[in-house]
């Protein structure tokens, strides 16, 4: 298979059995901040925005069936399994798919750990969604999803509105129809914006993404 992104975060969140070793290791960041500024930065929590590793028609089977693809691709890679899929559908707002606790306290980033938005919040305040078009978004497999021609088409599938609540009659049919006639919101990427409104037929085979919900403890 094509070699990974150098240092994926997830695989670095291994910070040992339990509570204490995360305190820990935290605590002693600022004890010594001067010195492991660096090392504090990398080891930071952060949520991972991480694509499927194939593009998808509207018909990805339901909304459950995509849940479990994002699971099992992330514990295929060694992560921890707290993936969903970055989708809304008639009954899922993609703005609560995160956890309560997590939402406006970490940084959404890509597998690398290159920052996309300051926190999960901040992606739907209606401005669509801006991101840098020069950082990579990688499938779990750890392909560049922009720059791959795996995925010749650079949108991505949300069925949402630009703050992330569902957008009725817009996700292919909860997510069972690929049928030329079936729309389904989506954004394409390369316009620079995440949430983008654009409504396309369920037969296009578009980015899916996944969200890492929240942090075990």
């Amino acid at each position: 298979g094509p070699p990974g992104p150098p240092g994926p975060s997830g695989s670095s969140l291994r910070y040992g059995s339990g509570k204490t070793h995360l305190t820990r290791f935290v605590f002693s960041c600022l004890l010594n901040n001067l010195g492991l500024t660096l090392i504090c930065s990398v080891f930071s929590l952060k949520l991972n925005l991480v694509a499927l590793n194939q593009p998808h028609s509207g018909d990805m089977m339901g909304l459950d069936m995509a849940d479990r693809m994002c699971f099992e691709q992330a514990k295929a890679m060694g992560l921890a399994p707290n993936y969903r899929a970055f989708i809304s559908s008639h009954r899922q707002d993609l703005v609560h798919v995160v956890y309560p606790g997590f939402r406006q306290t970490l940084p959404v980033t890509n597998l690398r750990g290159d920052m996309m938005f300051r926190n999960w919040r901040s992606i739907f305040t209606g401005n669509g969604g801006p991101i840098n078009t020069r950082i990579p978004i990688y499938s779990f497999d750890g392909r560049d999803v922009l720059a791959d021609p795996f995925w010749p088409q650079k949108s991505v599938w949300h069925g949402s509105t630009s703050q992330g609540l569902r957008a009725t009659d817009k996700h292919c049919e909860t997510w069972r129809a690929d049928h030329v006639s079936v729309m389904g919101q989506s954004s394409s990427l390369t316009s620079g914006l995440l949430m983008g409104q654009e409504t396309r037929s369920c037969s296009n085979e578009y980015i899916v993404l996944c969200i890492e919900t929240h942090k075990n403890p």
